[in-house]
């Protein structure tokens, strides 16, 4: 779902989701081809802000600076080797139990997940030639 969508599927107690997408509410659209102003972010802004969801919440808590200092800032960011965590060398079953898993962890919005920690679990994992967390003990 979307930012928009998964709001008021909250907001009306989180019921049987498969019931509430046959017929969720409406939501008021941006113009058709807008997007968040952060480059390569293809989400819709949020309300009158330039930015989606996550940006936005990131730019207030920077103290809402000028928007284009803001933007520029994210046009700088490289991405380093060590931030990438490749899941090619786990089996099917087990890319798929890790990839669900950091999509919970992003959904629960509790704690950051750092790509150091899930690179060390995914080489553990190779080590261990499992083919899924669940034929694993806890303490494995």
């Amino acid at each position: 779902m979307c930012q928009l969508h998964h709001q008021h599927w909250d907001r009306a107690g989180r019921p049987d989701l498969d019931g509430w997408l046959a017929n969720p509410p409406a939501i008021k659209q941006p113009t058709p081809g807008t997007v968040c102003a952060i480059i390569d972010c293809p989400l819709w802004p949020q309300a009158d802000l330039p930015f989606c969801h996550t940006h936005a919440n990131t730019w207030r808590v920077n103290k809402r600076p000028d928007v284009a200092a803001f933007v520029e800032r994210f046009a700088r960011v490289e991405i380093t080797e060590d931030q990438i965590v490749r899941v090619g060398g786990l089996t099917p079953q087990l890319r798929l139990e890790i990839q669900y898993a950091l999509q919970c962890r992003r959904d629960q919005r509790t704690t950051k997940t750092l790509p150091a920690v899930v690179v060390a679990l995914v080489r553990a994992l190779v080590t261990a030639n499992a083919s899924s967390l669940l034929e694993l003990t806890k303490d494995e």
